[in-house]
């Protein structure tokens, strides 16, 4: 393994894992799903983020001016967001068995994800970034806190998961704004980064899935329009990755997995606020589709690792 070129990104694998553990546990249920699948991705989550942590930790000690260049550009400072949202959700994920330590992620990951935000906020602000930096992958800073509620619910931190909750919602516009213009308008993006744009699912599939359990919401026809939307652009995302076979592989690819674990868990939410046929079929498609994209994107991880082919150096622009 290429130490130096590890990305703060990896940690998107962690989110998609443990998001897809938090779906097949509200899938058992409501859909029926065997308990035995959502407690799997929960235990594969929790290794997935200590080897992660380990692994990066090794990287901030032998290869600090790495990090470093991380962090100063612009286009990947928003990746380190994901970092509190995977211990968000796996603190989600923990918190049937070690409450205790699913509440101390918990408290790291909000306190992380504040910092970072200001942080990053602090360097956007001062201007001066060039509009080719700007890329899907900021939401993940600035609607990150989304995510993180899903964990605080799991946990039973409903105050401050819906502070975290609130900090995204009010930052969506702007960014996914912001993110629409450079994926439509700019140049096209390289295969290697284009699963990015798949986070465009994320803060309307949330609202969806998450408004009624923060809020105590039984259901609203713009909670439902929300989903609507979220699957016709989902349609659009895949078709305009018809052609994903073709792109290279690299540890961006889990960037699909949690927008779809996204819109599986408002699938369920719509089922259980309109029960029926349609709604049914829908839940069992959006949580197939999850699934299958983790599986996929986890079995390419695996035969990359294998062949020393997954973290390499970047190519030069």
């Amino acid at each position: 393994m290429k130490l130096r070129f590890v990305p703060v990104g990896a940690f998107g694998a962690v989110m998609g894992v443990a998001g897809l553990a938090l779906v097949s546990r509200e899938a058992h249920k409501v859909l029926g799903f065997p308990a035995w699948v959502g407690e799997s991705w929960a235990a594969l989550a929790v290794l997935l983020l200590a080897a992660l942590l380990a692994v990066y930790g090794l990287k901030v000690l032998k290869y600090r001016d790495a990090v470093k260049a991380e962090l100063d550009n612009p286009g990947q400072l928003a990746f380190f967001g994901s970092i509190p949202i995977a211990l968000a959700l796996v603190g989600g994920c923990l918190a049937p068995y070690a409450l205790v330590l699913a509440k101390a992620l918990w408290w790291i990951a909000v306190i992380a994800i504040v910092l970072l935000q200001v942080f990053s906020l602090s360097r956007w602000l001062a201007g001066g970034v060039d509009p080719g930096q700007v890329n899907t992958g900021w939401m993940i800073m600035m609607i990150g806190p989304m995510p993180m509620a899903a964990g605080g619910l799991a946990i039973g931190e409903l105050e401050s998961a819906r502070f975290l909750f609130g900090l995204g919602l009010i930052a969506t516009p702007f960014i996914m704004g912001m993110a629409f213009q450079r994926t439509i308008t700019g140049a096209t993006l390289p295969g290697s980064v284009r699963p990015l744009s798949f986070i465009l699912l994320v803060p309307p599939a949330l609202t969806s899935a998450l408004v009624p359990a923060l809020w105590d919401v039984p259901g609203h026809y713009l909670l439902d329009a929300l989903f609507y939307f979220d699957l016709v652009l989902c349609a659009g995302l895949l078709a305009a990755s018809r052609h994903f076979a073709k792109w290279p592989f690299t540890p961006v690819w889990w960037a699909m997995s949690f927008p779809l674990d996204s819109l599986a868990a408002a699938g369920l939410v719509f089922l259980k606020l309109n029960p029926g046929q349609p709604a049914a079929a829908l839940a069992w498609t959006t949580v197939g589709l999850a699934t299958v994209v983790v599986i996929m994107v986890g079995y390419r991880t695996i035969k990359a690792l294998a062949s020393d082919t997954l973290f390499v150096a970047p190519k030069p622009a």
